[in-house]
């Protein structure tokens, strides 16, 4: 149909076949000095594959109301659209003389993300990377000024280039020129919504049949170019001569040779049987994966494609109905759930929300403004963890003694992986938890029903049914390795990015430093992100996990320390017998009370002047810049909400109370206060723990009391 412009007065001159044998010429240039070589191919079976892809994109209906020039303008800027992407030796040697790209290059290097891809890749790969990631973000704008006969801001000191590509359009009409070098630029830009750039209707010529939709010319390019993934782009010989060594190269190549097709979804009818009879408003992806890490990639970039199918049919929308046009454009959405793999589940896993739950949750709540809660959440869930199963072993007087259980935990970090992991030997998870509470959230595992039936009087730590999100405050790759069965494989749960979709494995990873810490628990292993900044987990440890009730360990360059103590009073001991000597030790004792669920003690100091015992205030004493952990607080079930001391507001003392069981109080959503519902009860119930402390043979006084 292009072909048939010659037949035009506007375009009688030009030659559409020499046009495209001199752009395959170019094309095949790409690549050939070392800059975009490990890319996919970009030659002209690129372009006949974006071509071939219009059999479907573009409506039946819409192909007959196509003028001439509409087609003439889509098919040439297939053929223009990616040869921004040419460079030759002499612009790369040039390229430090243009000052945007030194700038684009600072911000690149400077940026901790783009910091890991270029780790792998010696200092002159790295220059031609960051150079191809330049040419690649401006490559539209490049041909749109070769197109206009205009040197290109974005680097180009080869003017042979440009002479080339403006003898290649000499024959084409002035204005078309103009519109062809917009539709080409537009694929790498996002202003499709610029109708007075990207008009709906502009005449070239005289005939009905010069008119073009060069707004419809530029979104189908863009959906065009979204779709050719397929795997003939990446022809297998191919990569195995080139054998990319970048890893984002590796990934892309892998990505795109796993794809087989992508064609419209056949609709269903009423009754849910497939029906090719009615319009189809979804494409459908056809895939195999044996790698879950390019299987990620592909979901993350057809997230994308979803997202600008969706909002090229809203643009097109607003083009018929504000500016006339009269072309359709069905396409809202692409469909993965035709895409297989082999070792991982085909059922990809996402968050779900309880509404209700999250809703009563959020309202008026701050939630977290602190990166160390994350490893403050894991590390409570995993210390329920290991409280149920010991419930559940000592909790009937059938299972009492039956098992011999030490409730562990261990925490190991890799300061130079930045590979953070936290191992329990509670109960571990099934499918079910996994879906049901996981991965649901709001919906907390020790909050249902069922759970609270076969466990009467277990008190909980994790309430809210959030915890897992936290892990996005600091890390974007989350692996979870837990099982409730030793007699079964353990189930492996892979994560990337709170938005995306999660895969299920079954059996642990050969080489991965991701292992259980025996036959039953759970693993969970983040990759903690290198814009978080100061990271340092024994610090975050021994502030929240005080009484963590169990044997909780710390790893990092080989060395294993303990994390908490047994008791509050154990606590307060460990302070006097780091800091005080052995000598002034008399003047110096730890009172305590428990009561009610409420484990209170205070360190007091002997005033031999005035024959009292006073309490220890922290700013008046002696330097605790270097002790190992806060000894002043509240904490519930053995993790710390407060570093104040237990009821006063502006002093703070050397005391430390912990809360357990059933009349323990609630704590907000942040874990940053008790919640106000119950908080009266308690403050007076500590008033007279201090009190009952103080009742003592030497003064029936309470100094320093507000």
């Amino acid at each position: 149909m292009a072909m048939k412009a010659v037949t035009l007065p506007a375009f009688s001159s030009i030659s559409l076949a020499d046009i495209k044998g001199r752009v395959r010429s170019l094309l095949s240039l790409i690549g050939r000095d070392g800059i975009f070589d490990e890319y996919t191919k970009h030659d002209i079976s690129h372009i006949d594959g974006m071509l071939t892809s219009l059999d479907f994109i573009i409506p039946e209906k819409v192909k007959a109301q196509f003028t001439i020039a509409d087609w003439l303008l889509i098919v040439l800027s297939f053929y223009f659209h990616d040869l921004g992407m040419l460079v030759t030796k002499q612009e790369y040697a040039n390229r430090n003389k243009s000052r945007e790209y030194q700038k684009f290059r600072g911000k690149y290097v400077d940026n901790v993300y783009n910091q890991s891809s270029l780790a792998s890749l010696d200092v002159e790969q790295q220059e031609r990377f960051i150079f191809q990631e330049y040419v690649r973000k401006h490559h539209g704008e490049r041909i749109s000024n070769w197109i206009l006969d205009e040197s290109s801001p974005f680097v180009s000191y080869d003017t042979k280039v440009i002479e080339v590509v403006s003898d290649l359009v000499k024959s084409l009409p002035p204005l078309f020129k103009v519109d062809l070098a917009k539709v080409c630029a537009s694929h790498s830009l996002d202003d499709l919504d610029d109708f007075d750039k990207y008009k709906v209707s502009q005449s070239y010529g005289s005939t009905p049949q010069e008119k073009a939709n060069v707004f419809y010319a530029a979104l189908i390019l863009r959906t065009a170019d979204l779709l050719h993934i397929t795997q003939d782009r990446t022809p297998f010989i191919e990569y195995q001569i080139i054998a990319p060594t970048n890893p984002i190269s590796q990934e892309e190549w892998a990505k795109q040779r796993a794809v087989a097709s992508i064609t419209p979804k056949i609709p269903l009818d009423e009754d849910g049987n497939k029906c090719p009879e009615l319009p189809s408003d979804t494409l459908e992806v056809n895939a195999y994966f044996e790698n879950e890490r390019v299987f990620f990639s592909l979901i993350e970039y057809l997230n994308y494609v979803r997202s600008q199918l969706k909002n090229n049919f809203r643009l097109n929308e607003v083009a018929k109905k504000r500016h006339a046009s009269i072309y359709d454009f069905p396409w809202k959405d692409i469909d993965d759930s035709s895409i297989q793999t082999k070792n991982f589940e085909r059922k990809q896993l996402s968050f779900t929300i309880d509404q209700n739950k999250v809703l009563s949750l959020l309202v008026g709540e701050t939630l977290y403004n602190n990166l160390s809660v994350s490893l403050r959440e894991l590390s409570q869930n995993a210390i329920d963890a290991v409280k149920v199963r010991n419930y559940e072993l000592h909790s009937t007087p059938e299972s009492s003694g039956q098992e011999k259980f030490v409730p562990k935990i261990k925490v190991v970090w890799d300061e130079s992986s930045r590979e953070l992991i936290i191992m329990d030997n509670g109960t571990g998870m099934n499918l079910d938890i996994i879906e049901n509470h996981l991965l649901k959230v709001g919906s907390s595992r020790y909050q249902d029903p069922d759970f609270q039936k076969k466990h009467p009087g277990y008190n909980s730590i994790s309430r809210f049914g959030i915890g897992l999100l936290t892990c996005f405050l600091i890390s974007d790759d989350v692996d979870i390795l837990t099982t409730m069965n030793p007699e079964e494989k353990p189930l492996l749960l892979k994560i990337r990015n709170v938005h995306g979709k999660y895969l299920l494995k079954h059996g642990a990873e050969k080489g991965s430093n991701l292992s259980l810490l025996e036959e039953i628990g759970t693993s969970i292993k983040l990759k903690v992100r290198a814009d978080v900044r100061n990271f340092d987990p024994e610090k975050i440890l021994r502030h929240w996990i005080v009484i963590p009730q169990c044997e909780f360990t710390y790893l990092s360059n080989g060395l294993e320390h303990k994390i908490g103590y047994e008791t509050p009073k154990a606590l307060l001991h460990y302070l006097l017998d780091s800091i005080i000597p052995n000598s002034e030790r008399q003047h110096y004792r730890v009172m305590e009370y428990n009561d009610e669920g409420i484990e209170l003690c205070i360190l007091q100091k002997y005033n031999s002047y005035f024959r009292e015992w006073s309490m220890v205030d922290v700013y008046n004493w002696v330097d605790l810049s270097h002790c190992a952990i806060t000894p002043t607080g509240i904490s519930i079930e053995g993790i710390r909400i407060d570093t104040n001391t237990p009821v006063f507001s502006n002093k703070r003392f050397i005391a430390f109370a912990n809360m357990t069981g059933e009349k323990a109080p609630k704590t907000n959503v942040a874990r940053s206060n008790i919640n106000s519902g119950n908080l009266e009860k308690h403050w007076k119930l500590f008033i007279l723990c201090i009190l009952k402390i103080f009742q003592t043979k030497e003064k029936n006084s309470v100094k320093n009391f507000p």
